[in-house]
């Protein structure tokens, strides 16, 4: 695991390394086991495509496109939303008030 701790309490993976799907549960677990709760995932527009093509181990997608009118799509349940302020290849994990408390790098 290539966990880098250059910002204090940010957990940082490198999807590259540590493999897209698993670097995604590795931040989303890390983030609950130091308190935060996870609220939202934010991406850049080609970490989010990249994000709609990964599927477990069972073949299911984990990236989940809305069922309903005015839903939000969803990974590993969380939503998930395109922000044009995250790097294209850079997916964030944030708590309720919107503060980042961990990222994924070279996504896609």
């Amino acid at each position: 695991m290539n966990v880098k701790t250059t910002i204090p309490d940010l957990v940082q993976f490198d999807a590259a390394s540590d493999g897209t799907l698993d670097a995604i549960y590795q931040l989303y677990y890390a983030s609950k086991a130091a308190g935060y709760r996870a609220s939202s995932w934010s991406s850049g527009h080609a970490a989010n495509y990249s994000l709609r093509l990964i599927r477990d181990g069972s073949g299911m997608y984990v990236f989940s496109p809305p069922m309903q009118m005015n839903s939000e799509p969803t990974l590993i349940g969380i939503p998930i939303r395109i922000d044009p302020t995250v790097p294209s290849d850079t997916l964030e994990l944030r708590d309720k008030d919107d503060r980042i408390v961990g990222k994924i790098y070279n996504i896609g």
